[in-house]
């Protein structure tokens, strides 16, 4: 099995851990926020965006997880040309069927455990069951303030809101500037905890001149792995994986009605 390890993403460090591959975290940034207590057993080296290169390498990590949504591609390129014998394995995850392809990367490169494979088994069977329903609210998933940026269609956050119940209404891939005037009374108008931390008061700011529009704020902690363990029990618990999908996201929503 592979040794040391450094993740440079917040929702991967969440996925090593769930998949029983704690021990073997030596460096996380300081976005990875869960489990609370794993800074105290690791480097914090530094952000997402500005890692200290130096930092990591002084750990000798035989494994660097990181991702071009989360990372910079020159904090990349500077990495590979400083540690031109560590792995360093990037994914991409667009929507929430990559998170199979999230488990084998991670254990295509540290070996398997008791968990990932409990895991793997729970949430293969959990994907096999999903279905987008029949009817879509429109909304807007809001990850950036002056200027105001939403997630496009391409993203892992589109497929989120699809299965919970939701069409997002941007026309553009990636995470294009928001176009204000195409904004409709009705609309759900979502804002992330993370990058950005969105309060009560920039929802005001946002809708002041959409009264119909319903805004809440939902945390970006969960990752594509917390997502599917989630909904693996909740699915259990409702009795069907759309159920499920939908009383997740509602319950990660904190909601405010404009009128």
């Amino acid at each position: 099995m592979t040794g040391r390890v450094v993740s440079l993403v917040p929702s991967t460090t969440k996925s090593l851990v769930k998949l029983g591959f704690r021990k073997k975290i030596v460096g996380i940034t300081s976005y990875c926020i869960e489990p609370a207590d794993l800074h105290r057993s690791c480097a914090v080296i530094g952000g997402t965006k500005d890692p200290d290169i130096g930092k990591v390498a002084s750990l000798n990590p035989a494994v660097i997880f990181a991702n071009y949504e989360e990372n910079t591609k020159e904090a990349i390129d500077q990495l590979r040309e400083l540690l031109p014998n560590t792995q360093i394995v990037l994914g991409e995850p667009t929507e929430i069927l990559d998170s199979m392809a999230e488990i084998n990367l991670i254990t295509d490169q540290l070996g398997t455990t008791a968990e990932a494979k409990v895991f793997a088994q729970s949430w293969a069977q959990t994907l096999s069951g999903m279905e987008e329903p029949a009817e879509l609210k429109p909304a807007l998933y809001f990850i950036w303030r002056e200027p105001y940026f939403v997630a496009g269609t391409d993203t892992y956050i589109s497929s989120v809101l699809k299965l919970a119940g939701y069409k997002n209404q941007s026309a553009k891939p990636r995470y294009p500037e928001v176009d204000w005037g195409a904004i409709q009374d009705g609309w759900h108008l979502f804002f992330t905890s993370e990058p950005y931390a969105f309060k009560k008061r920039h929802l005001y700011e946002v809708v002041s001149n959409k009264p119909k529009a319903a805004g809440f704020i939902w945390p970006m902690a969960d990752t594509i792995l917390g997502t599917a363990a989630t909904l693996s029990r909740r699915s259990k618990k409702y009795g069907s994986t759309k159920m499920a999908c939908r009383m997740i996201c509602l319950k990660k929503l904190s909601s405010i009605e404009f009128s």
